[in-house]
Parts: structure tokens; C-alpha cells; sequence
């Protein structure tokens, strides 16, 4: 059994910044600035601070059957009380995905029944030069997670005019319930019924509508016009109105109801215009 305190993040900190991990002998995984690298193709993928943190946690015990409860704590520390075991489902969603796009077969974590995860892999560590100084004594305060360093919702520019655009905007996201003056102080609340879209034509993010809400072809074309919408692995968060005759994508690096100060981009579609 392997027990390890709640506030184990500074700890992986001060260990992995001067640690890299070589995967089957294809790509290096470098906690320190969360980095999966193909060593031949030189692709590199981010990983969000929890799924680099429960990936490096797989990596050390390589083999081990971890408990679900376990990879929370791991994943989250001292906010591990308030995570939902759906929300580490998610992160290990979007942690195989990440393991597919640099060349790892998306199985290497495998999900043991009523027992937990493990990693199976040919592991190897190599030190390096450390990324940054890192104070000696451990930290007893809550990690400052790097990606919740500001806020910022931008409204990406339709092609219908400013002021009509605003307008028609403004009822549409009152209409799904998401407001900007409101989005960060209830964002929790108003993501709360959200939930993730089983997309395979979509694996570079992880979609979420209302529980009751339907992914259809609409949708599927909105997102192919705008590609960058759904990329490096981010959150997106999908709604409509009229049979998704209007629809509005919020795409955050995190998910807003875990991280509610996490970056945001809004993208919106009025009659199918754009």
C-alpha cells in the first residue's frame, strides 16, 4: 500500500525538476515543465498540472496497481476532499490522449476493475540540469498551479458586425445560462451540469454539454471551421440554442469548474453565419 501526504506536490516539484523520464525508449516526459517530447518527431504535448502530477506518480510506482482515491490526492493534494472521482476520469482521459499524439499506445495507463490504474512501461531516468531553483525547506502552503496566473475571456470576431454580434451574443448566452459579468464569480455553478461528450472525431479536447443536451452534426461542423478550438488538450464547453441554430464553445486550459480563474477563449455561431 502507498501512502503519501496530501501536500505531496512540492515534494514532486523539488524532485522531478531535475529528473527526466524516458518512456519505451520513445519519449521523454519532463515534469518539471509538464512536457511529453517524441524523441524522433520532436512533437511535444503540455500536460495540465493534475494529469502531470498523477502520470509521474504512475511513472515512479511503473507496475503498481494506485488506488482511484490515491491518484485524487495525488492529482489534486489538499483540494483532493472536494474532487470528483468523474474529474480524475477526465484528466486520465485526456492523459492518454496526450500519451496518443507523441506516439504512446493510449492502453500504457490501464484501468484495473474496483482496484485503481497502473502504468506498464520500460522506464528509464536520466538527470538533468535543474529548470529553476527550488527552495530546500518544503512549502506547507497550497501549489500556485502556473496556468491560473490571470483571467482573460476574448471574444473571437464574427463575421457579422461588432455591434450586431453583441447583441446577438448577449441573448445567446443568456439563453444557456453563461454571462461574462457572472462567468468567474459562478462559473462552478453554471458548469455544474456539464458533461463530457464521448467524441472520438474530436480527441485533441475534452467536450461537454449540458447532461440532457445532444452532440449533433451541428456541432460537428462548427467545430471543424474552427479548428483551434479544440486543441492542446483544453476544455470546451459547448451549447445552443434553436436545434444549435446559434451555438457558443467556451475553450479554457483548465476546467473552469475545478479552476475558475483558468484562461478562456469564447467562439460563437449566430444562424450558422460563422
Amino acid at each position: 500500500m502507498h501512502h503519501v501526504n496530501a501536500r505531496t506536490h512540492t515534494v514532486f516539484e523539488k524532485y522531478t525538476h531535475t529528473t527526466v523520464y524516458t518512456i519505451n525508449n520513445l519519449v521523454d516526459f519532463h515534469p518539471g515543465d509538464r512536457s511529453l517530447t517524441n524523441k524522433n518527431t520532436q512533437k511535444t504535448v503540455i500536460l495540465q498540472n493534475p494529469a502531470s502530477f498523477i502520470l509521474l506518480y504512475l511513472l515512479t510506482n511503473c507496475g503498481v496497481v494506485i488506488p482511484q482515491a490515491q491518484l485524487v490526492k495525488i492529482g489534486w493534494g489538499d483540494k483532493n476532499t472536494i474532487t470528483s472521482v468523474n474529474t480524475l476520469y477526465q484528466t486520465v482521459l485526456m492523459l492518454r490522449n496526450a500519451l496518443s499524439e507523441v506516439g504512446l499506445p493510449r492502453d500504457l495507463i490501464r484501468t484495473v476493475a474496483r482496484r485503481g490504474m497502473m502504468i506498464t512501461a520500460e522506464i528509464q531516468r536520466t538527470e538533468t540540469e535543474s529548470v529553476e531553483n527550488v527552495e530546500e525547506s518544503e512549502s506547507t502552503e497550497e501549489p500556485v498551479w502556473p496556468a491560473l496566473t490571470a483571467v482573460a475571456l476574448k471574444l473571437r470576431p464574427s463575421r457579422t458586425t461588432l455591434k450586431m454580434g453583441a447583441i446577438l451574443l448577449s441573448a445567446l448566452l443568456i439563453g444557456v445560462s453563461v454571462s461574462f459579468g457572472f462567468l468567474y464569480p459562478t462559473a462552478e455553478s453554471l458548469f455544474s451540469s456539464y458533461a463530457i461528450v464521448d467524441s472520438v472525431s474530436f480527441s485533441s479536447c475534452t467536450l461537454l454539454m449540458k447532461s440532457k443536451s445532444t452532440f449533433n452534426t451541428r456541432y460537428t461542423v462548427f467545430l471543424t471551421r474552427h479548428p483551434d478550438i479544440c486543441q492542446n488538450h483544453n476544455y470546451v464547453y459547448l451549447s445552443g440554442m434553436s436545434s444549435a441554430k446559434n451555438i457558443a464553445a467556451i475553450a479554457c486550459q483548465l476546467d473552469i469548474r475545478e479552476h475558475p480563474l483558468t484562461k478562456c477563449t469564447t467562439w460563437y455561431s449566430i444562424n450558422d453565419k460563422n
